[in-house]
């Protein structure tokens, strides 16, 4: 069977980068902890208390990504130990799973539950 999986091209990669900068600046993101909307606008994020609403330019987009450390060490519950982002032939990467879901009737946030 032959593979469907293919690389990205250099310019793929590069429209992708720039429709993420687009988005980060111009729509921005939600965040509901007024501590942290402070520290991003400590920063130089434009923040919109009433909507909640970050907003990030490429150039502190690219300053904040300059921070981010190349792998980290994470370890489970049984104490075994990984490195995230190490390249390799035991390559780790983070996701990130929202504990949130939008309730479709109320249009709030809320935790999900088995109903869903």
């Amino acid at each position: 069977m032959k593979s469907m999986v293919r690389e990205l091209s250099d310019d793929q990669i590069q429209q992708i980068r720039r429709g993420t900068e687009d988005i980060l600046e111009n729509v921005g993101f939600r965040v509901q902890h007024k501590g942290l909307r402070e520290r991003c606008q400590a920063v130089g994020a434009v923040v919109d208390e009433t909507r909640e609403n970050v907003r990030i330019s490429p150039a502190l987009l690219h300053e904040l990504l300059g921070q981010v450390p190349p792998s980290y060490k994470i370890a489970d519950l049984a104490g075994n130990k990984r490195i995230v982002g190490s390249s390799g032939p035991d390559n780790y990467h983070a996701i990130v799973t929202d504990p949130w879901i939008i309730d479709y009737e109320t249009q709030r946030p809320r935790h999900p539950t088995l109903a869903d």
